[in-house]
């Protein structure tokens, strides 16, 4: 059997994400559907709040395969259920702040900040890495909209995303006294994922990326 059950993200642009006459889209899809003609695959794509996606639908088995970065310094927990097919990008994650905080333009600058991230997310995984190396504390939220918002009102320090994910959320009016900072940090990944339990099928899929 080769059969893909796809997880993608609502609003995740330019990788996917609903067109306005309902289709999902984006590099993420393309990429999908060569890769199923090439391994003789079909494939069907259900749409869903990304806290769902990770946390629930992928783990449970509900989807088979989704898009996710993968931190190059290592995600323990995550991977405890999932392997990665060959990665199709590199991407950074900024810190954002309030504008009227100082400038973040070092790792040393997390120390004893309050991180908010999305539960079960990359930046959930990659904060919980740093927490006793700089002291942090973390508030953890089921979307990036729900981080956004609380940061934009005055609760905790810092969150860090894709800047390309949040450009459209930072344009709007409430968000407008947030910034992004200048300097990259946290590589990762960014490729197609499948669970543990379906080695088979990675390996059918994997073979034919090399």
């Amino acid at each position: 059997d080769c059969d893909i059950g796809y997880g993608a993200h609502a609003n995740y642009k330019p990788y996917e994400w609903v067109h306005e006459k309902g289709k999902v889209v984006g590099i993420n899809i393309d990429l999908l559907d060569l890769l199923a003609q090439r391994a003789d695959c079909s494939y069907e794509i259900d749409v869903y709040p990304w806290s769902d996606l990770m946390s629930y639908r992928f783990r449970h088995g509900d989807i088979t395969m989704l898009s996710n970065e993968k931190p190059l310094t290592g995600s323990p927990r995550a991977d405890e259920f999932r392997v990665q097919l060959q990665p199709v990008d590199v991407l950074f994650r900024y810190f954002i702040t309030r504008k009227d905080s100082p400038d973040m333009l070092s790792m040393e600058s997390l120390r004893d900040k309050t991180v908010l991230v999305v539960q079960n997310g990359v930046s959930d995984d990659y904060a919980e890495s740093l927490k006793e190396e700089y002291s942090l504390t973390i508030l953890k939220y089921t979307s990036i909209d729900d981080v956004l918002k609380d940061l934009s009102r005055g609760v905790g320090d810092v969150c860090f995303f894709n800047k390309n994910f949040v450009n459209d959320f930072l344009a709007m009016d409430e968000f407008q006294n947030l910034k992004v900072a200048s300097i990259p940090v946290m590589p990762a990944t960014m490729g197609f994922m499948l669970h543990q339990d379906n080695l088979k099928l990675y390996t059918k899929l994997d073979r034919v990326l090399t």
